[in-house]
């Protein structure tokens, strides 16, 4: 009985979301881009990465190439499912830092304008990979890197091959964390981040039922009170998310959560292990890292970051919700 209704609602989940399905080219959704993203987006260059696939990138130089002493660069890793743009708001600032190269931010592959392939396995390994071969192609060779969310996990690979004998091409001075479940038993994902998880349901949910009302709804719930998401940027953040049919691929880029789970142990290891001081800044009012648990979990299980705990209304995108005094911890930090 149960399987017959489990089917049932398949069907007629199929039938009205075919009804309403309103695929758009990237042409189509651009016109509906706000001139603050049609800015990122024409910032942007492209890196072919394992000589087929396009990532999108953003590199802008603060201080003059030519200098003998080579400065560091600040790079940013956005979460899921959004993009590089989740730091629109934080770039504008931090372009106001000294002794700073550059600032560097890219979208990895299966998210943003990148190239989003529906025949790849999506993994942190790969996004670590990925971040790498990027930075040798830039030749940065020392950066502080601020991470989000799943960047929060792919970081926290960059520090356990960092702690491997520097694994990595390049030197890793300072780590910035914010909202991110590296605690895999006290991450509470939101429902549609369950439902992408579930096995037919997530193909016919992202194909067919990845609408704007509904994203607004649900993605809204992750912000606090202090500054929630207007609707323009409601807007941005589906379209960039829609761009390239990225819809179709979240079933597959939403995989690293398994990996959070199977590595959990690993990547807190390198975070306790690594001598690249590190400071957590966490925006409370987040339903996914709920502040019953997370604050005395870092305290507890991660004794060598420093925890800088926000306003009780900023949730769990604090490069945006709360930018100006998420600089001023980033610059103190620096």
């Amino acid at each position: 009985m149960k399987l017959f209704l489990t089917g049932t609602i398949l069907i007629v989940s199929l039938i009205i979301g075919s009804y309403f399905y309103d695929k758009k080219t990237n042409d189509e959704l651009k016109e509906s881009f706000s001139l603050n993203l049609k800015d990122w987006f024409n910032k942007g260059n492209y890196y072919i990465y394992k000589d087929i696939h396009k990532i999108f990138y953003i590199q802008e130089y603060l201080n003059d190439e030519s200098n003998e002493h080579e400065l560091p660069s600040i790079v940013l890793l956005h979460g899921f499912p959004t993009s590089s743009y989740d730091y629109h708001k934080l770039w504008n600032l931090l372009r106001q830092e000294k002794n700073i190269k550059s600032i560097i931010t890219f979208d990895y592959l299966g998210y943003g304008f990148s190239d989003k392939p529906l025949n790849y396995e999506y993994s942190i390994f790969d996004m670590a990979d990925m971040v790498d071969k990027i930075l040798m192609k830039l030749n940065v060779q020392s950066v502080y890197l601020i991470a989000h969310d799943v960047g929060d996990t792919v970081a926290q690979e960059l520090i356990r091959r960092d702690n491997l004998l520097n694994q990595n091409h390049f030197k890793i001075l300072k780590l910035v964390l914010l909202n991110g479940g590296i605690f895999s038993d006290s991450y509470k994902p939101v429902i549609t981040q369950e439902i992408l998880r579930t096995k037919y349901l997530n193909k016919i949910t992202s194909k067919y039922f990845f609408k704007h009302l509904f994203f607004k709804y649900s993605f809204s719930k992750v912000f606090g009170s202090l500054s929630p998401p207007t609707h323009v940027d409601l807007l941005d953040f589906f379209n960039s998310i829609r761009y390239n049919d990225g819809n179709l691929v979240l079933p597959l880029t939403i995989e690293y959560m398994n990996e959070r789970t199977q590595y959990n142990d690993v990547w807190l290891d390198a975070l306790n292990e690594t001598m690249v001081p590190t400071l957590f800044i966490y925006g409370p009012a987040d339903p996914i890292n709920m502040r019953s648990k997370f604050p005395q979990k870092i305290r507890t299980e991660l004794p060598n970051v420093k925890l800088n705990i926000l306003s009780d209304l900023v949730g769990h995108y604090p490069q945006y919700e709360d930018a100006f005094t998420v600089f001023e911890l980033i610059k103190n930090f620096f």
